[in-house]
């Protein structure tokens, strides 16, 4: 019988069990000596890999229902968007239909237009869209109106045309004074 097979056989019996040790410490040392990882280290790496492959893929399904619920708030604005512009469009229709056909189209435009600019104009005039559209078609009480006009105790006067949208006080005097901005305006009687 060879050698071999005889440490073999002594290894794998009774002896080899008290020997295991000494022998994972001397392999363990002999790997760490040369720069590899021991089985253990071997094994953690294993591990974390695993974990970490687990982690992507819940993240990989994460991304998926955003990306799905990303969609359909897309989806949901444009349609948002398709009726805000119908009204905008409606009366267009129902002008007399005597008009010939290229003007309605060229009142759509402007209309289709305007709504894009009218929250940059409500945002800088510092109102909400309601409050800008109620403006520009009637002015509001507190504010200059869109031509520059304030009213006072019944009376319309100018103020200059630059203070549009700008909320304005009343000073109470003999005669009031209007003031923008913490400044006093000149006004103008509208006759």
């Amino acid at each position: 019988m060879p050698l071999s097979d005889v440490i073999s056989a002594a290894l794998s019996g009774p002896a080899g069990r008290i020997v295991e040790g000494p022998v994972r410490n001397i392999v363990a040392e002999v790997l760490r000596d040369h720069g590899y990882a021991s089985p253990a280290e071997v094994q953690a790496l294993k591990d974390d890999l695993t974990g970490l492959q687990d982690t992507i893929s819940s993240l990989s399904a994460q991304v998926a229902a955003l990306t799905a619920q990303a969609e359909a708030l897309k989806a949901e604005a444009d349609t948002l968007r398709a009726k805000a512009a119908a009204p905008a469009a409606a009366p267009a229709a129902t002008k007399p239909a005597a008009a010939p056909a290229a003007a309605p189209a060229a009142v759509a435009k402007p209309a289709a237009a305007k709504p894009a600019a009218v929250p940059a104009e409500a945002e800088r005039h510092g109102m909400t869209v309601d409050e800008y559209q109620t403006w520009r078609a009637q002015g509001l009480p507190g504010r200059v109106g869109p031509d520059g006009h304030v009213e006072i105790d019944g009376a319309a006067y100018v103020v200059d045309v630059e203070h549009a949208g700008k909320e304005y006080q009343l000073t109470r005097h003999k005669n009031p004074r209007v003031m923008v901005d913490g400044r006093m305006v000149g006004k103008t009687p509208v006759a």
